[in-house]
């Protein structure tokens, strides 16, 4: 008999203290200047038309800051800033308290955003071709429920 094993990888997030897992046929890059880890299905620059994302599924993972004043649902409706296609949900992972946004202008989005302080946010999103959307999904579920403080 054949066992395969299918070992997730951890990824750290340094600026936000949290650690995830992706799964081992999956890669990482950074993505610009601002400190956002990209973890993909395809290779940083394999696509021809990267905005096409034929085939492809990315997941963002940035901390951002926000007004201390500010409530995380606050700061997300004034970012969003009236978009009827995305709609706001609360979500509890592995203790951390977040909102998650689901649609906004392209329907194959997802977005995660947990407080981690009064001032900084961490944004963790998917983004997949159409072809790649149910997939993408149940993987970005599986990274989103390995999340955890350090």
């Amino acid at each position: 008999m054949k066992v395969v094993v299918n070992v997730w990888q951890l990824l750290l997030l340094p600026a936000s203290n949290l650690s995830m897992l992706y799964p081992p046929n999956w890669v990482v890059w950074l993505s610009g200047g601002d400190g956002a880890q990209v973890i993909s299905n395809v290779l940083q620059d394999s696509q021809a038309n990267p905005e096409g994302l034929a085939g492809a599924c990315k997941i963002t993972a940035i901390s951002m800051q926000k007004d201390a004043v500010q409530s995380l649902e606050d700061w997300l409706s004034a970012d969003l800033q009236g978009s009827s296609v995305s709609t706001l949900a609360p979500i509890t992972i592995n203790g951390l308290v977040g909102l998650r946004e689901v649609g906004g202008e392209s329907a194959s989005t997802d977005n995660v955003y947990i407080e981690l302080s009064n001032t900084s946010v961490l944004s963790v999103g998917l983004v997949c071709g159409s072809d790649s959307l149910v997939t993408g999904e149940a993987t970005f579920s599986n990274i989103l429920a390995s999340i955890r403080s350090r």
